[in-house]
């Protein structure tokens, strides 16, 4: 009798690697997606919320000449607001 033929493992996981690897990426794209939409229905409309407004506030301070932490004073440290007074100085508005 003829025996069935056998293929060792390693050879059958290195024939179905590439469809793994892409099923992956297509997978977690597709999650990404999801969420990317997800977020922007969720955040639709809202507009600024409380913490946008404290880093313009706190951003704008040193573009007015006041020194954080003497003039203005939060917790959390400084560059999240540099990075808002850089988008306010880039943009010359109100976009963060």
């Amino acid at each position: 009798m003829d025996s069935p033929s056998f293929i060792p493992a390693r050879q059958r996981f290195l024939a179905i690697w590439p469809y793994l690897a892409t099923a992956f990426l297509w997978g977690a794209g597709l999650f990404e997606l999801f969420q990317l939409v997800r977020m922007s229905l969720f955040d639709a409309g809202t507009g600024i919320n409380s913490d946008e407004i404290l880093y313009f506030a706190m951003g704008r301070g040193p573009l007015n000449g006041l020194h954080a932490y003497i003039d203005l004073f939060e917790t959390k440290p400084p560059m999240v607001f540099w990075l808002a007074a850089l988008s306010l100085a880039t943009t010359h508005g109100d976009l963060l």
